[in-house]
């Protein structure tokens, strides 16, 4: 049997999904549609600026990373929220592309010395009206990722 899947979202949405796909036993269902990706009110643990600016900095970031966190840095609009099309048109990177992006920048951090593998350094919501994630930089690390795209450390 040939089985094909493709997912869109951020690296940890789709490692959630390949844990699950692993763990199914014919039958039953692998996890409660509730345990995907619910909103907390209580705040996430985010990445420490310090750990953060090593992850930045330990090696050059590629245009594409550059003008994905420049794009979700300048946006103002819904409390500072960029929907994942929205980061699609303004970094002119496919879906597939961005997703691309997005675990290559995970994989940076959670590659980086001191990094707790669990601290998030996203904020993420679901936004209903498009059936999309929206990701914005916490304020803690606002700062750590303008002094990176100021210093210009491009591959």
């Amino acid at each position: 049997m040939e089985f094909q899947l493709v997912c869109t979202g951020s690296l940890k949405e789709i490692e959630m999904i390949l844990d699950a796909i692993q763990k199914v036993d014919f039958g039953e269902a692998p996890f409660a549609a509730t345990d995907i990706f619910t909103e907390s009110d209580e705040p996430k643990e985010i990445v420490p600026a310090e750990i953060m600016r090593r992850a930045l900095r330990r090696q050059p970031l590629t245009k594409h990373t550059r003008t994905m966190l420049e794009a979700i840095y300048e946006c103002e609009e819904n409390e500072g929220y960029l929907s994942r099309s929205e980061i699609c048109t303004m970094t002119d990177l496919t879906p597939t592309q961005l997703n691309g992006v997005l675990g290559r920048y995970g994989q940076r951090v959670k590659g980086t010395d001191g990094y707790d593998g669990e601290s998030s350094y996203f904020e993420y919501r679901w936004i209903e009206e498009t059936n999309e994630w929206s990701y914005r930089l916490p304020n803690t690390l606002r700062d750590v990722v303008r002094e990176t795209l100021d210093a210009g450390n491009l591959r």
